[in-house]
């Protein structure tokens, strides 16, 4: 199949952080998970991932191949949120948070900021493909890390640190991946709960099969606050895919990705594929924080900004064992950025502006509202936004050059 050439720019980097596997702000660093495991040998490619989050509205997307794209399955949230997938030649993608990396853009290679994820499950067939996908472009790894495996056998994980793109292949059988920096782990001194459990579990089995890693996301499952609402197990080989809603390894959704591509382009919300509702995702629901955004929503349109903040302001803290709502900045500027897509000009100003509200010390929620105001022709406003940007994040050259384009 011929590779397209054609790659599509339109998130922020502030999303980008949100694809790789989770928000990493300071307030909740500690709370998200995410384990991700490969295993190869004897013939068998096996990979297993958790997804630790608090919205149980997960999703997953056959889309067939098309011109220039290899088919693939996609998993992950409302609004085209995709976290990772696999693809009809075995190729595996998903994503870790880690805590801020201070990821620069490389000089040297063109800024690919977005869709990442799906791009590469799209136009990739091997490790080795994305291995010359990142030596070709500079990626935003400012918050996170990805891990590729495939068919073959290969794995590996991609990071920022120390100034550079970091890739760290297995020099094993397996590889896992937590929420700990990959390329400088030295095996038996890994202070990482969840990773050393997985480790355990894979060297205590001693197979490359379904029931092991089963057994391994089983045993590095989360609960509490932010649960693994979704996890998946596929031999990239013959690509039959389990799912499991809510940690609940007991009962697997298991398809055939190529007989699924067969039938056409659909979406599936995960937990309706399974009979029964969990206790778990019950407590969870009554429970754990909301991430706040429908709220948020209808507060601005009941009553403005003043309103939603009001509101905000009165949520917050409420005294619970565990928040009740749970407000992102990065979430909150994704759905401005979803509003002006959808020519909600009004109503995206709106969201943008309680952004700063809520986060007024974070100079990317100014930066983006003045994005939104020079989008919306209100230059002036997008002037002032960018020097309370600057005045919070001084070193920003990007955001000198914008500030000076809207001075000449």
């Amino acid at each position: 199949m011929r590779k397209s050439k054609t790659f599509c720019l339109r998130r922020s980097a502030a999303a980008a952080v949100l694809i790789l596997g989770a928000l990493v702000l300071p307030e909740a660093r500690s709370a998200f998970g995410c384990t991700i495991v490969t295993m190869a040998r004897d013939g068998k490619a096996i990979i297993g991932n958790n997804e630790d989050w608090t919205d149980p509205r997960t999703r997953m997307w056959i889309v067939p191949a098309a011109p220039g794209e290899y088919g693939r399955v996609l998993f992950g949230f409302p609004g085209n949120f995709i976290q990772g997938g696999i693809n009809e030649h075995g190729l595996f993608l998903d994503a870790n948070a880690l805590s801020p990396t201070g990821w620069k853009p490389d000089p040297g290679k063109p800024v690919f900021e977005t869709d990442i994820n799906n791009y590469i499950l799209a136009h990739c067939a091997t490790v080795e493909d994305a291995i010359a996908f990142f030596d070709t472009y500079s990626v935003f790894l400012g918050g996170g890390k990805f891990v590729i495996a495939d068919a073959r056998g290969g794995s590996m994980t991609v990071e920022w640190a120390e100034g550079k793109d970091r890739i760290t292949k297995k020099d094993d059988y397996y590889q896992i991946s937590t929420n700990i920096p990959q390329w400088n782990i030295v095996r038996g001194k890994v202070e990482d709960d969840r990773y050393n459990i997985a480790e355990k579990v894979i060297l205590s089995r001693n197979e490359v099969s379904i029931p092991a890693m089963r057994a391994v996301l089983a045993a590095t499952h989360k609960e509490w606050a932010f649960p693994t609402i979704y996890s998946y197990i596929c031999d990239l080989k013959d690509l039959k895919v389990h799912v499991y809603d809510f940690h609940n390894f007991e009962e697997a959704y298991v398809f055939d990705l190529n007989e699924e591509l067969k039938k056409g382009k659909k979406s599936f919300e995960i937990p309706a594929l399974f009979p029964v509702k969990t206790y778990a995702a019950i407590a969870h629901a009554a429970n754990a924080p909301k991430l706040g955004l429908v709220e948020l929503e209808q507060k601005i349109a009941e009553g403005g900004v003043e309103n939603a903040v009001a509101w905000y302001q009165s949520v917050k803290d409420r005294g619970r064992t565990i928040p009740e709502y749970t407000l992102f900045e990065g979430l909150i500027q994704q759905l401005g950025e979803d509003r002006l897509k959808e020519n909600k000009q009004t109503e995206a100003l709106a969201i943008f502006k309680f952004n700063t509200r809520a986060f007024p010390e974070s100079p990317d929620v100014w930066e983006a509202l003045g994005d939104a105001c020079r989008k919306t022709g209100d230059l002036k406003e997008a002037g002032v936004n960018y020097e309370k940007a600057l005045a919070l994040n001084p070193d920003n050259e990007k955001l000198k050059e914008k500030l000076n384009s809207l001075l000449k």
